[in-house]
C-alpha cells in the first residue's frame, strides 16, 4: 500500500510549479514597470520558470543525493555547466523579436566584444542560479514529506 504522502507528491510538485509560475509573472510585470524590454523579461522569466521546473523534477530523489558540491566543481565543469545557459540567456531575447535581431546583435560581438556582458546578462544568470538552487532545495523537502512515521499505524 502506498502512503498517502507518497502519492500526493506529483501534485505537491505541480502546486509549487503554479505557485512559482506566478512569481515569474509578478517578476516580469515588475521589470516590464521598471523599464526592461519585453524580450528580456518574458525570456528571464521563462528560462526561471523551466529552471525552476527541472529543479523541481529532479532534485529530492535518492540518486540525485550524491551530486557534487558546488566548491566541488572545476573550472571546466563550470565552464561546461554555465556556457550554455549564458547563451541562452543571452540570444532569447532576440530570437523573440526575430532571427535578424539575433544575427545583428551576434555580429555586434565580433567589432564591440564587451557588449556580450551586460547587466541584464549577469543579473538573470545569478537569478537563474539561486532558482535552480532554492527548487533542488524545494524537491528535497517535498523528499521528506514523502514518508511519515504515523501512516504505518
Amino acid at each position: 500500500m502506498q502512503s498517502t504522502w507518497m502519492s500526493n507528491l506529483p501534485t505537491q510538485r505541480l502546486i509549487a510549479l503554479g505557485m512559482f509560475g506566478c512569481i515569474c509573472w509578478a517578476f516580469a510585470d515588475m521589470t516590464l514597470s521598471m523599464g526592461l524590454a519585453w524580450p528580456n523579461a518574458f525570456a528571464t522569466s521563462l528560462l526561471a520558470f523551466l529552471v525552476f521546473a527541472a529543479g523541481l523534477t529532479l532534485g529530492g530523489r535518492e540518486t540525485g543525493r550524491a551530486y557534487r558540491k558546488y566548491t566541488d566543481y572545476s573550472l571546466s565543469d563550470w565552464a561546461l555547466l554555465l556556457v550554455p545557459i549564458v547563451l541562452i540567456l543571452k540570444l532569447l531575447p532576440y530570437l523573440l523579436v526575430g532571427p535578424a535581431a539575433a544575427s545583428t546583435e551576434m555580429a555586434s560581438w565580433l567589432t564591440e566584444p564587451q557588449r556580450f556582458w551586460d547587466v541584464t546578462l549577469v543579473w538573470s544568470l545569478l537569478l537563474v542560479f539561486f532558482v535552480w538552487d532554492y527548487s533542488v532545495r524545494v524537491a528535497e523537502q517535498f523528499g521528506r514529506l514523502s514518508f511519515q512515521p504515523a501512516e504505518l499505524e
